[in-house]
């Protein structure tokens, strides 16, 4: 039995091919993926061009999956600036975490990443030395579950994302843990104009 294309349309930029079971799963899912795997340099406005560029299709959304469980910012950061909704989504053995998404409503990874730190402020040097790998097959279909379900919410522009939130699954099981909007963040838009407009009028 064939199985029809989603019309979903996902980049994928990871750290040094952290993501390949990912991309595995997104494209048996017959969703159309862009892969671009990152060097250990920091990455530029030029790199995002090689995922979400004039030369490649509108995607739905840029999935970033890092080594290191606080990586990926630098391009979490250029997706906002870009207008480009972005997520990040980390794995490792039993264990996987997802969002929020960075998209044109407050509420994003910068956030979520103080709200997270204020609660445990152990937080930060954990996450800083814990790296992920692509070994466990449960953590990667389930990270391919909330992202395809993520890339059809933000395509369908459903109000199910609104709410921002990071997905975690743990040996104890899942849980969503709500990410407040931090006063003063970058991701509460101006208000004289949208995120978008401004990338419009600045390209």
């Amino acid at each position: 039995m064939v199985t029809m294309p989603t019309g979903l349309r996902v980049a994928v930029v990871s750290d040094d091919g952290v993501s390949q079971d990912i991309v595995r799963g997104l494209e048996a899912r017959r969703i159309e993926v862009t892969t671009w795997m990152r060097g250990r340099q920091p990455g530029s406005f030029r790199d995002l061009r090689c995922v979400s560029g004039a030369s490649c299709p509108v995607v739905h959304v840029v999935v970033i999956c890092p080594r290191t469980l606080l990586g990926g910012r630098d391009i979490a950061e250029q997706c906002h600036r870009a207008g480009v909704p972005s997520v990040i989504a980390w794995g490792r053995h039993r264990w996987g975490v997802l969002g929020p998404i960075n998209d044109h409503h407050p509420g994003c990874q910068h956030c979520a990443d103080m709200a997270l730190a204020a609660h445990d402020p152990d937080w930060v040097t954990m996450a800083r030395t814990t790296t992920g790998d692509s070994h466990d097959p449960a953590v990667t279909a389930w990270l391919v579950n909330q992202i395809e379900a993520t890339a059809g919410a933000l395509r369908d522009d459903s109000d199910v994302y609104r709410a921002k939130s990071v997905q975690v699954r743990t040996n104890a099981g899942e849980r969503s843990l709500v990410v407040p909007a931090q006063p003063g963040c970058h991701c509460w838009p101006p208000q004289e104009a949208s995120c978008n407009t401004l990338m419009r009028s600045a390209a």
